[in-house]
Order: C-alpha cells, then structure tokens, then sequence
C-alpha cells in the first residue's frame, strides 16, 4: 500500500493537477517542457495597455503578486495547455482575446494573479494564500476591469516552482503584510493590496464570504454560458493570430 501512495503523489499527474499534491522532482518532469510565452506585447495594436503595472509591487526588476490556491501547490501553478506542451505562442493565439477570455471565466493558457488581499483570500477557499515573484517582463494585464477591483495580473503559461517566495493560510493576513513590507521591502498600504489597517489587523470574514459566494459553484448555471463564450473568444484568438502570419506573408 505504502509503494502505491508513493507513486501517486510522484506522479506528473499530480503536478498539473490543483486538486492534487506532487512529491517528485519538478525540475526533472519539466526538462522537455517549453519555456514560457515572451514579448506578448509586440503582438497587439497598442503595446502599453497590455502593460500596466503598479510599480508599488516591483523591486529589482520582479513583480510581486499574489495567488489563492490549495494548500500544497508550492510545486507551482501550470495551464491545461502547459500540461500538453502548449504555450500562448506555439498555439499562435492572439494574446489579448485570450487575456480577455481569462478574465471572463479563467482556464486559458494565462495563470492569474493579483494585488488585491480579498481577491486572493477568497480563491484560497480557506487554505493558502501564495507570494509570487515574477519578472516584471512575465506579467501582463492586457484587459483591466477597474469596476471589478480584482487587480488582476496574467502570467503566460505557468508560475514555476522558484517564482512561489511564501505561502500563508489565508486568514494569516498581518503575517503577510509584514512580509511583503517588512522582509521583502514593498512601499505599500493597506490600501494597495484593496484593505484597510482593519482587515490587516482581522480579516472581514463577512466581505470574504460574499466575494467566495460570487466566485463560488452555486454559479454553475451562469459558469455554462461563460465557458461557450469563451471557447468562442479562444477559437477566435487562434483564427486571428492565423490571419496576421496570412497577411504578413
């Protein structure tokens, strides 16, 4: 029984699974594994809006972000098409309708994060929240919903295992603050990651509640007509990406 346990939790697909914890070797399993999407910007008509970054959250040339998740995924965060070997590029799909498909529904080749505490907290669904360290040049915004207040980032393709710094259970928020301010050096408030001094001393539990009630699965029904849209946006995003090399050539 014990030699069984063993070769799941070493299994590859463990690794691309965020149900699921991996044990093994990351480095070894993603040696054949392409490398992640770059210059995305060169491919849309205006190359700053896909670009705009808080530069409250870089230092030395790396932005930090933070992702809610399951408790275990220190091993790193891979898209579905990474999982096959695919990548934004090697796909040719158009970047900016496949930012836009990210920001309707997720599950596209992007891998979100944000600087907002509450948005973070709630896609943890009580586990972890984890800090990112991602190049500056690796993370895109492309579509912006201000009236969302989700502060949201996109990273091509994966977050691998050495962009993961911290991990903190989600309630542990003073904890975090103190991190990214105090040991990572951050010049920021409270206000920068969406909270006030209040919810850094504790959490709102309530305002939590409801933002995992909007994100939650009683919108399955809603998640439907989501997912047909954006299957239609990504098919479009590979039919467009088609017709600029067409049209080039």
């Amino acid at each position: 029984m014990g030699s069984k346990i063993k070769k799941n939790i070493n299994s590859i697909e463990n690794l691309f699974n965020p149900n699921l914890v991996f044990m093994g070797d990351v480095s070894s399993v993603l040696e054949e594994y392409p490398k992640r999407s770059k210059n995305l910007e060169s491919s849309v008509d205006n190359p700053l809006e896909a670009k705009c970054i808080d530069e409250k959250f870089v230092k030395d040339g790396f932005m930090y972000l933070l992702r809610g998740a399951k408790k275990g995924q220190e091993t790193g965060f891979y898209s579905r098409e990474y999982a096959r070997k695919n990548t934004i590029q090697s796909l040719g799909l158009d970047p900016y309708q496949t930012a836009f498909a990210q920001c309707m529904n997720g599950n596209t080749p992007f891998i979100s994060a944000t600087t907002d505490l509450y948005t973070a907290a709630s896609f943890a669904k009580k586990e972890r929240i984890y800090v990112l360290r991602i190049p500056v040049e690796d993370v895109y915004t492309f579509c912006s919903f201000s009236e969302l207040m989700e502060q949201e980032y996109m990273i091509p393709d994966f977050i691998s295992k050495e962009e993961i710094t911290r991990s903190f259970r989600y309630d542990k928020v003073g904890a975090l603050y103190r991190y990214l301010t105090e040991e990572i050096g951050l010049d920021i408030c409270p206000a920068d990651l969406g909270a006030t001094l209040e919810d850094i001393v504790s959490l709102d539990y309530d305002k939590l509640e409801r933002i995992m009630d909007f994100n939650g699965e009683e919108n399955e029904p809603m998640d439907y007509y989501l997912n047909a849209i954006q299957d239609a946006i990504l098919e479009s995003a590979g039919n467009k990406t088609q017709e600029k090399t067409f049209l080039k050539k």
